[in-house]
């Protein structure tokens, strides 16, 4: 028969088995309740914070044109471009609550112009041809994901063309709800392929185009688009366009060219504006656009160097850098000036000038532009 001693140890080291095995098996019940997908710590937080993070994320905007922006490399946009699309994948696979709040913010707006940095010697045009046509095809083929889809940006290259573009017209009638469709470079000879591959569709809901002069079949398969930006081309194409797209009332364009046109093709455009001109307007300018009755807001970038002492204003291929410098005041001053006889043609237009840099570089009068706005 043992001895109270033995008794007494093998009672104490019951005791402490037991007192372990509760232990593990209360760590295992929290650890069960925390990480259940029920009672998940994420899904606590409200959407509207989750909406507030997101906002501070990098981005390019996709309803004007991004040729100015800093995340801009020229033919396509930088990877930083792509910085929120990848915290929205990351942060949707967290958990379901965050997932049915994020996928829809991830699918907003599709990134198609943007590209991650060349790898295994691939040059960019063929990593945006890859991209375009892996998402375009899922799209076209995920009509549930299509839907939450309203912007868009695209780059064309001749690589792989004819796999790509019929994939992004089937991409763009998937996506009943898109609003913007921005085309941020596409090489000049790609006019019969978007030819070929859009005349036979058309989208209704695009009312917003940001696109070079050549994919002007693309505008002509929007019949309700409203606000067309041409960031490349003499804009003859689009002007003929508008003969189809009867809605459009918002235009910008790079040249001052083709405006009797214009005043023919758009009736109801309300608002203009120019790229850079080489001159200032002119009153005939002013008198052509006099028949668009329903214009109330005309914006024009003139670069001051073309300006001298006396009212005529100099050609840009005349200008010489042996010209007095001036400072921006006292062109701005001349400016309004030289536009004296605009506002006598326009007695109801208000006219704001708005000195403004063109580079980084505050020093060189080369710099400088000065923005019209002519109100109604």
């Amino acid at each position: 028969m043992p001895s109270k001693a033995s008794r007494r140890k093998a009672r104490r080291r019951a005791e402490a088995e037991a007192e372990a095995l509760a232990a593990e098996q209360a760590d295992a019940a929290l650890f069960s309740h925390l990480t259940s997908p029920s009672r998940d710590v994420t899904a606590g937080v409200p959407a509207e914070i989750l909406h507030e993070v997101v906002s501070y994320f990098q981005f390019v905007p996709f309803d004007s044109p991004s040729h100015g922006n800093a995340l801009n490399a020229g033919y396509y946009l930088k990877e930083t471009a792509l910085v929120k699309y990848k915290v929205l994948r990351a942060m949707s696979q967290t958990c379901r609550k965050w997932r049915g709040l994020l996928l829809p913010m991830m699918y907003e707006s599709v990134e198609l112009g943007a590209i991650a940095k060349p790898h295994s010697g691939e040059q960019w045009f063929i990593q945006c041809a890859q991209r375009l046509i892996k998402i375009c095809g899922g799209l076209g083929d995920s009509p549930e994901l299509a839907r939450y889809t309203r912007n868009m940006r695209v780059v064309l290259s001749q690589t792989r063309l004819e796999e790509a573009l019929p994939l992004l017209a089937k991409a763009m009638c998937s996506c009943s709800n898109l609003r913007v469709l921005n085309i941020h470079f596409a090489q000049a000879d790609v006019v019969m392929d978007v030819k070929q591959a859009f005349q036979r569709y058309a989208f209704p809901s695009v009312d917003t185009l940001i696109m070079p002069s050549q994919t002007h079949w693309v505008m002509r398969s929007c019949p309700n688009v409203k606000r067309v930006f041409c960031h490349h081309g003499d804009g003859s194409q689009i002007v003929s366009a508008m003969q189809v797209c009867k809605r459009v009332e918002v235009l910008g364009r790079d040249t001052l060219q083709l405006v009797r046109g214009l005043v023919k093709a758009g009736p109801r455009l309300r608002r203009l504006r120019f790229g850079q001109a080489r001159e200032p307007p002119t009153v005939g300018l002013m008198e052509l656009l006099g028949g668009l009755k329903h214009l109330r807001y005309l914006e024009l970038r003139v670069p001051w160097i073309v300006f001298q002492d006396t009212p005529t204003p100099i050609p840009w291929q005349y200008w010489s850098p042996a010209m007095p410098p001036r400072s921006p005041q006292d062109v701005e001053t001349h400016l309004k000036d030289h536009l004296a006889a605009l506002r006598r043609l326009l007695k109801d237009w208000k006219v704001v000038i708005k000195p403004s840099l063109s580079s980084d570089d505050p020093s060189s009068r080369d710099n400088w532009t000065f923005t019209i706005h002519i109100k109604a």
